[in-house]
């Protein structure tokens, strides 16, 4: 998986690196830099006028210096406005870069101590923010904020930002100076995202948001500590185990899903498609009895079991040890009788049997926060942030969010699968795992439904919770990747999720 550090890692690691692989800071400053411009011309929507560079005094700057040059030598017109008080502010590098820039072209350099006559920004300019990186600790301020907030953030340009936008945290910014932050329309960010970057409260900031690999071979050295990952396409096929020559239904597992009520009789036939498209050798349902028949007729390849209750599911089903995992939650309501089914399903599975809540089993778990103290270790949880408020109180923003599901997790030792664009899995241990694959085009009723499935699937196929979440939060957020290649993702529902997960399985194996 990708390594995404935080705050002070990032320059104790370049570091590292660069006297692990014998390199300058002036190396990696021009390597930034190439990976960047190249980027540029990946873009078809550029404007093609003037390209004003912002850059700062640090080692940000020094890429933003790095960039202006280059693209002068590419024949483009390019002014740099370097903003320093004094030569003694400027970093090793950044110096180094005005020196080179000075010597390419003199007059494509503005060095800004105080005061100065800010540029006409048009629709048709071109913006390069390279004013402060992942090292800023504090809110900008005085001139630095108002360059933000009543020049660049005003104008109608076209903004890129290098790695970060200048002013926004890496992590948490909610004692931020959200004016003094600013607004990009692309963020080219090197080698991997932050986690800022991740959330949806930072959209405004971040724009569409591009990685730069720098081929600094992060992930693969165990020196490089972190604990937050950033899940890939690489990751999804190793972790996809290849079928036996000598499968059959006995040997892909048998899962349970506790589902449905009379008000949401789709619910378990999304999740149970999830299920069987997704590899799974038997899905029993255990319904309300009035949805059986609908279930035979939609669903004939699972098995059926009535409850006995028509309208609700409310009795444990039979021998709990015939399924190598069990789900619980898609559309069964919170009636009394829903709850004391899931106080028993909690007294009796076995410990070895992976469980998974989702749905309106989470809203028992808010009702009812006592049974979190006895939900199985990895029970996998799988909210959405107004299913995870509800259990853990409001968050404030959603970096907020994310630290109550890590918290969570580790207090409870369980997994916490926080849906979302970016979706985030927490782990027992502390650790978060992004995923990398999807689109707005998830967002539609049923989505998470069709999740649930995913995953119950991957469980009873032997994957162990931590391997079967992120893995089936990927595959399900590949089925919207493949939707949209043809499609708009105004018009997928969950059942084409469920409809696409033989093509995308394929995608992931090969």
């Amino acid at each position: 998986m990708k390594k995404i550090l935080v705050g002070r890692q990032w320059g104790t690691t370049d570091s590292y690196i660069l006297e692990r692989d014998h390199l300058s800071i002036h190396d990696l400053v021009e390597r930034v830099a190439q990976r960047f411009v190249a980027e540029l011309r990946s873009i078809s929507d550029l404007p093609q006028g003037i390209t004003y560079v912002f850059a700062g005094p640090g080692n940000n700057g020094a890429d933003g210096l790095a960039i202006a040059r280059r693209l002068l030598q590419d024949g483009h017109r390019v002014h740099c406005y370097l903003f320093c008080k004094q030569e003694e502010e400027l970093s090793e590098a950044c110096a180094w870069q005005e020196t080179k820039l000075q010597e390419f072209h003199q007059d494509a350099l503005t060095i800004v101590a105080d005061e100065f006559q800010p540029p006409l920004l048009t629709a048709q300019t071109l913006v390069i923010d390279a004013l402060f990186g992942t090292g800023l600790s504090r809110p900008l301020e005085g001139g630095f904020a108002v360059l933000v907030d009543q020049l660049i953030n005003a104008s109608p340009a076209t903004v890129i930002a290098v790695d970060i936008p200048s002013g926004l945290y890496d992590k948490d910014n909610s004692e931020n100076n959200l004016q003094a932050i600013i607004k990009a329309d692309y963020t080219l960010t090197c080698e991997s995202p932050k986690i800022a970057l991740l959330l949806s409260d930072n959209e405004c900031y971040t724009g569409a948001l591009r990685i730069l690999s720098l081929c600094l071979n992060m992930d693969d050295d165990p020196a490089i500590q972190a604990d937050y990952y950033l899940y890939t396409p690489q990751d999804a096929h190793r972790a996809l185990k290849p079928l036996s020559h000598f499968a059959h239904k006995g040997t892909q597992g048998h899962a349970l899903l506790i589902a449905g009520s009379e008000a949401m009789a789709g619910a378990p036939m999304l999740a149970g498609m999830g299920a069987m498209r997704s590899g799974l050798g038997k899905l029993t349902m255990h319904l309300p009895s009035a949805l059986a028949r609908l279930a035979n007729t939609l669903l004939p390849e699972a098995l059926v079991e009535k409850d006995k209750e028509e309208t609700i599911v409310s009795s444990l089903p039979k021998d709990l040890l015939n399924y190598q995992a069990i789900a619980m939650g898609p559309g069964i309501g919170t009636a009394p009788l829903t709850l004391h089914l899931l106080e028993h399903l909690l007294q009796n599975i076995q410990p070895a049997t992976p469980l998974l809540l989702d749905a309106d089993a989470l809203n028992l778990l808010a009702l009812h926060p006592e049974l979190l103290s006895v939900l199985p270790k990895d029970t996998i949880l799988t909210p959405h942030p107004g299913e995870l408020d509800r259990i853990t109180g409001n968050a404030l923003d959603d970096h907020h969010r994310l630290t109550k599901a890590q918290e969570l997790a580790m207090e409870q030792e369980i997994i916490i699968v926080l849906k979302g664009a970016n979706t985030a899995t927490c782990l027992p241990t502390g650790e978060v795992i992004f995923n990398s694959s999807g689109t707005p085009a998830l967002a539609t009723a049923g989505s998470g439904d069709v999740l649930t499935g995913i995953i119950l699937s991957l469980l009873a196929q032997g994957y162990t919770p931590a391997e079967a979440a992120p893995l089936g939060v990927y595959i399900h957020g590949l089925t919207a990747n493949h939707y949209g290649e043809r499609h708009s993702p105004r018009g997928m529902i969950a059942r084409d999720i469920a409809d696409m997960l033989p093509a995308v399985l394929k995608m992931v194996e090969q």
